[in-house]
């Protein structure tokens, strides 16, 4: 049986990135990699990435997944929320920088530094209105005096996250920069120029190239969906469709081929009664790939020689079923899930809106089941 893949070209990424850093002109960049880079495979994009000038940093949530990867020394790595207990040690031991927002985090990191003998860097993170991780603004001071004062530490980055950055018809974007206001200040007063401010991530390094919205870049960006091709806002998508281009395509290819009559079944359950005679594809795509089941009771098509065609009935596990009956089809043909076909295209956000999910969903369920092919 062949296998279905997924094409994640990494010279887009990189072109992405380059037009990110180009409207925006950070000190820093740092790569999100959270949730297996988005899906697309965060080893692949570490490797890479590692070996160019593009980026400066990379970010995770959780610290299982940078030990899940083979580390090279070549780049910084940031932990974007502060460690559990047990984790500490880990970190400071491979110079992974972490984020802290309590004393208990800064009192931790200096016992294992002190055990270490080793130098452990942070970032603090400020709350500013996501009410998720970080310190209130008005108890920053006190917690970044703090940690200046343990001589075990060093506070390389301060940083924030917006609610809604994607959304241009909000204000809070503007409010949330005026709560991190007094911090920018308090920090660049009182700080080497070394230290990192950051807060925007992929929208707010697009909301503020556009004309009459307000700068939220410092010293580094965070780029996560954009990097990789995609937006977290019809809004977004608008003015910049042309500029960011996908970097994922989902593929698989015809295994066999049904002529089937009037009022013959598809699948479990009957769930696609045949209301004609049709030509049926069997394709090795199913929900364990990434692919979600119910995409065959929607208005959903893919693409196959550059036609869109009917998914029918509900995918199973390791198998779909595609309506070829006005294309000539043969086995070994390509079927696109995600990409590009002919003329004719589908994208994460079109398979997502279809959905009723993200397009952060529809990437980030693709799983490792899935054959990867990085094209350089």
């Amino acid at each position: 049986m062949l296998n279905p893949w997924a094409d994640i070209n990494l010279k887009t990424v990189s072109e992405n990135i380059s037009y990110l850093q180009s409207i925006s002109k950070p000190r820093k960049t740092l790569l999100v990699l959270k949730g297996n880079g988005y899906g697309l495979g965060a080893q692949a994009l570490f490797d890479y990435f590692s070996k160019t000038n593009l980026v400066d940093y990379f970010g995770f949530i959780r610290t299982k997944e940078i030990q899940g990867l083979q580390l090279s020394k070549e780049k910084n790595l940031l932990l974007m929320t502060a460690p559990n207990d047990d984790e500490y040690e880990y970190l400071i031991k491979n110079d992974i920088e972490f984020t802290v927002y309590k004393k208990e985090h800064c009192l931790r990191a200096q016992e294992i530094s002190k055990k270490l003998g080793k130098l452990s860097k942070v970032h603090i993170k400020v709350n500013t209105g996501m009410n998720r991780y970080g310190i209130s603004p008005k108890h920053f001071k006190e917690l970044y005096d703090f940690v200046q004062s343990l001589d075990s530490l060093q506070v390389s980055g301060v940083s924030s996250h917006f609610i809604d950055s994607y959304d241009l018809s909000t204000n809070f974007y503007n409010e949330q920069l005026d709560t991190f206001e007094p911090v920018v200040r308090y920090v660049k007063e009182n700080s080497s120029d070394d230290l990192l401010i950051h807060f925007a991530n992929s929208s707010g390094v697009l909301r503020s190239a556009i004309s009459g919205e307000r700068n939220s870049i410092f010293d580094m960006v965070r780029l996560g969906i954009s990097a990789f091709g995609y937006f977290a806002s019809n809004d977004l998508k608008e003015i910049y469709n042309d500029l960011i281009t996908p970097s994922v395509e989902l593929k698989a290819k015809i295994i066999n081929i049904h002529d089937l009559e009037k009022g013959d079944s598809v699948g479990y359950s009957k769930r696609h009664v045949c209301d004609k005679k049709t030509k049926m594809a069997v394709v090795p795509m199913g929900y364990a790939d990434g692919v979600s089941r119910i995409i065959g009771l929607t208005d959903y098509k893919v693409l196959v020689k550059g036609e869109y065609c009917d998914v029918l009935g509900t995918l199973q596990m390791d198998t779909s079923f595609i309506d070829v009956t006005d294309v000539d089809a043969q086995i070994g043909d390509e079927v696109v899930y995600v990409g590009n076909s002919g003329k004719n295209s589908i994208d994460a956000d079109g398979m997502g809106e279809f959905l009723g999910i993200e397009n952060y969903e529809v990437l980030i369920r693709m799983t490792d089941r899935l054959n990867k092919v990085y094209i350089k």
